[in-house]
């Protein structure tokens, strides 16, 4: 049985040398032993992809050498080799790319084994069928030759099927790989919650949904006397002082609503389908929520000051692009910071 010769149009995106690159990319993570992960993936492809000869050099070199592809050689080769090269925006782009290859070629892989299941049980009922109408016949080559292809068409069938689940199992391997390359592009490591460039992304379909109508506001917030912090307690704890300030503020907002480390001890907060007085009273509660928290050190069971934080607010205006909306929070954070901290600032509408 021959796959369709509209190959094209039912796998989508995927096209042949994809799917075999890709086929190659998780052979060589196999038989080099190297973990599955999404920027080993990403990196092994392109380098099957042959697109970056400076790349393919240096790992032809690597292997030849027999030094050993340890997590931190990886990790050096996708910095310089992927992620300088295409930045989390190319990269997110190209995910996207693959992402849509690999649904469109599941998408087709599952008809063609419908399809050849429906095939194997045709042949079978036709093949039951001329056995019963010839039970009682005279013996004929012809009936017996048919009898054969049938067989044959049959095991043939049989092997497309094994050929299709295996090939399906593959792709979805790696749908599952870029799936976490995704959420590794987006997703700040420190914090766990999303990083600036999920942010900067997500403010412009916020912007473009309020154009439509949809409430929106913007609020600006940063962790007061952070220095202090790392200095007092070292840059350690202020770095779990950093993740505890995500989960409390991501466990106080609706699912619906947006939160992402802007950067440093900063974090950006979208907050939808509000006005001005509503998102203030959101920030307050942010605020009253850390500043009522006693951090400890669970290693020597000592408590710690709290943390405060400082607030700004503004609300969409008709026109705002992003840049806009950002300025304006920022404008209002800065006026809660010279009031004395620990407080909730707005920029009122015109």
């Amino acid at each position: 049985m021959a796959l369709s010769s509209d190959w094209k149009t039912e796998a989508g995106l995927f096209k042949e040398c994809d799917r075999r690159l890709a086929h190659e990319t998780l052979q060589t993570l196999k038989q080099l032993k190297i973990a599955p992960q999404p920027k080993n993936f990403t990196l092994w492809f392109r380098y099957h992809q042959q697109a970056d000869q400076r790349l393919v050099d240096e790992i032809d070199a690597l292997i030849e050498s027999g030094e050993p592809l340890s997590r931190d050689v990886l990790s050096d080769l996708y910095s310089r080799h992927i992620a300088q090269t295409i930045g989390t925006k190319g990269l997110d782009s190209t995910v996207e790319k693959m992402e849509a290859a690999a649904r469109g070629f599941l998408g087709y892989m599952a008809d063609a084994g419908r399809s050849s299941e429906r095939h194997a049980t045709n042949l079978h009922a036709l093949h039951t069928d001329l056995a019963d109408d010839t039970a009682n016949a005279v013996s004929d080559s012809s009936v017996q030759s048919l009898f054969d292809q049938l067989q044959q068409m049959s095991r043939e069938n049989a092997q497309l099927s094994q050929k299709i689940a295996a090939t399906s199992h593959e792709v979805a391997e790696i749908k599952e790989s870029l799936r976490h390359t995704r959420e590794e592009v987006w997703t700040d490591g420190l914090t766990g919650i999303p990083n600036r460039s999920a942010f900067d992304n997500r403010i412009d379909q916020a912007i473009a949904d309020a154009e439509n109508g949809r409430g929106l506001c913007l609020i600006m917030a940063d962790v007061d006397h952070f220095k202090r912090v790392n200095d007092t307690l070292g840059h350690v704890m202020g770095d779990k002082v950093l993740g505890i300030v995500a989960k409390i503020l991501r466990h106080q907002l609706k699912e619906e609503d947006f939160v992402g480390r802007y950067g440093g001890e900063e974090f950006a907060v979208i907050v939808f389908d509000n006005d001005l007085s509503g998102a203030l009273e959101v920030a307050e509660r942010l605020r009253a929520s850390l500043a009522s928290r006693r951090l400890c050190n669970r290693r020597t069971g000592t408590y710690f000051d709290p943390v405060t934080m400082s607030f700004g607010v503004t609300a969409y205006r008709n026109g705002d692009r992003g840049a806009d909306v950002i300025q304006r929070a920022d404008a209002a954070l800065y006026d809660a910071k010279r009031s004395g901290r620990n407080c909730v600032r707005s920029i009122q509408e015109r």
